[in-house]
């Protein structure tokens, strides 16, 4: 859709090769360019990159595989153009080189505590301040971690969230 709404193009269908999809969950824009764009293909265990050219195309340009049971469920794009994915199944933030998608690192495991996670969904960068923020969803709650992992802040529990899945800031953050 262009800025006044008016339908473009449709990218992808259903399938296992590049461009295509089972189950795509979340998509993210890199703020560095405004062009290129991340979809979690996570029936395919894969983050896909796209580049939206010139002449209102989009074409596939990378393809990041994970090993083993990894689902990306969420992702997101920090201003130095670094990758975080949740990965539902194993509990954890993957932390990844948005070019080659080599993991950089990850933050948390299973768990209740401070920094740890039980099926971590959304996901989100506040740039402005360094922070992500991650729907801690079996948990029951959100927690803002500093770039390292650090959990600084949490909210929520049963009486306050079911299940949160994602997050978004408005404008002026």
């Amino acid at each position: 859709f262009d800025a006044s709404g008016r339908y473009l193009y449709t990218v992808g269908r259903q399938g296992t090769e590049h461009g295509q999809f089972i189950l795509p969950t979340d998509v993210a824009i890199d703020p560095r360019t405004r062009r290129h764009i991340y979809v979690c293909d996570s029936f395919n265990h894969r983050i896909q990159k796209f580049d939206c050219g010139d002449g209102g195309t989009m074409r596939h340009v990378k393809t990041f595989e994970f090993e083993g049971d990894v689902k990306p469920v969420a992702v997101c794009v920090d201003h130095r153009g670094t990758l975080y994915v949740s990965d539902r199944e194993r509990h954890k933030i993957l932390v990844l080189e948005s070019e080659s998608g080599q993991l950089l690192r990850t933050i948390g495991s299973e768990g209740s505590g401070d920094g740890l996670f039980n099926g971590p969904e959304g996901i989100l960068f506040d740039d402005a301040h360094g922070h992500l923020i991650v729907c801690d969803s079996d948990n029951q709650r959100l927690q803002l971690l500093d770039e390292s992992g650090r959990c600084l802040f949490k909210i929520g529990d049963s009486d306050l969230f079911s299940m949160p899945m994602r997050v978004a800031l408005s404008p002026d953050g």
